[in-house]
């Protein structure tokens, strides 16, 4: 364990917070001084409390945001033949976080949401599975939400992100162009669809899949590239609360459950994070 390594993440990592944070100190528990560590997935996953996939979805993402290194047997194997970790110790010893990511593709495609929910660009309610560390990649900080959590806060997008009252709107691309310009993540962490997902039993995995495959189609399908919207962060609840994707269903007990549409879309997602992770590797 680097003590070293640990007080420069508690101070200076700028990343995504959540099970991001939790993982890069979960490193820095099997780093040396120098920020070298060999964990396997599912060690790293067992460490989080998080399952093995979601583990893998997080390192993909810290990769390529530029806070760990793949510096040797890139694509790991049996034990004692894991992936080297490097974590980015000029980025923590200079308190950088607006370092330039490495391998990331822009906000184009499914697997890379910068700002958003966090994770999405920041969204997450909290998983069924008992998770300890919500996973918040996907609208930004977790979507967790405490039950009795003060609701009063309505979250809509702020102020500099808002469309005057005569315009007709901005495309998705022009929005999230203007969060990230903004420094602001495009689902706020008080918006109403975070304690929504809470209350209905949508878990961390759900949301963030069905903010990936609301912002692929706002950005990759012709039909809606050109759609214009005032609220973009009202217009993904009502995605979500209408279930636009049908991406899960909800049985007799009242609890949502994955689709075929589901599991097609997450199979979709990790498959698209590791040819990134492959692609910042080398």
């Amino acid at each position: 364990m680097s003590i070293r390594v640990s007080d420069l993440i508690w101070r200076n990592y700028g990343g995504p917070g959540g099970s991001e944070m939790v993982i890069m100190l979960a490193m820095a528990d099997w780093c040396d001084d120098q920020g070298r560590c060999y964990p396997s997935m599912a060690t790293i996953a067992r460490k989080a409390r998080i399952q093995e996939r979601q583990a893998k979805r997080i390192v993909h993402s810290l990769i390529n945001g530029g806070w760990v290194r793949v510096t040797g047997n890139a694509n790991g194997g049996a034990p004692g033949s894991t992936r080297h970790y490097q974590l980015a110790l000029d980025r923590l010893q200079t308190g950088d976080i607006d370092g330039t990511p490495t391998g990331v593709a822009d906000d184009t495609g499914v697997t890379r949401d910068t700002g958003v929910m966090g994770g999405i660009e920041g969204c997450h309610g909290r998983s069924k599975r008992g998770v300890a560390g919500d996973t918040q990649y996907v609208i930004e900080p977790s979507l967790h939400v405490k039950r009795g959590a003060n609701r009063a806060s309505p979250g809509s997008p702020p102020s500099v992100l808002k469309s005057k009252p005569k315009d007709r709107g901005q495309t998705f691309a022009e929005y999230l162009k203007r969060c990230r310009e903004a420094g602001v993540k495009p689902i706020p962490e008080a918006h109403p669809i975070r304690c929504y997902a809470a209350d209905v039993g949508l878990d961390d995995e759900m949301l963030e899949i069905a903010w990936l495959t609301f912002k692929d189609r706002h950005l990759t399908d012709p039909g809606r590239r050109s759609k214009q919207q005032k609220d973009w962060p009202a217009t993904f609840a009502n995605s979500v609360k209408a279930r636009w994707y049908a991406l899960w269903v909800v049985g007799q007990d009242g609890k949502p459950t994955w689709s075929s549409n589901g599991l097609q879309a997450r199979a979709a997602v990790e498959a698209q994070a590791s040819r990134d992770a492959e692609m910042a590797n080398g």
